[in-house]
């Protein structure tokens, strides 16, 4: 983000791979992490943020299993 304008800047590495149908992101009180939950693939996508550049790197450990909470598609 411009820090001046608050205008959005397009990250490097940009767009991010998630699962499928992605509905909703977290991300944690110390912002170090970034969750996103995928709804189609009934799991969650988990990112490392990168403090200086915003950049986003996978967790090796992302994706992980959720159950579909009772939703119907």
């Amino acid at each position: 983000m411009n820090q001046v304008s608050g205008a959005l800047t397009q990250i490097t590495g940009s767009p991010f791979p998630t699962g499928t149908f992605p509905v909703s992101v977290a991300v944690d009180p110390n912002e170090r992490f970034v969750y996103v939950a995928n709804q189609g693939s009934d799991n969650v996508s988990g990112y490392t943020i990168n403090a200086t550049t915003g950049a986003l790197s996978t967790l090796g450990t992302s994706p992980y299993a959720a159950g579909d909470g009772g939703c119907s598609r």
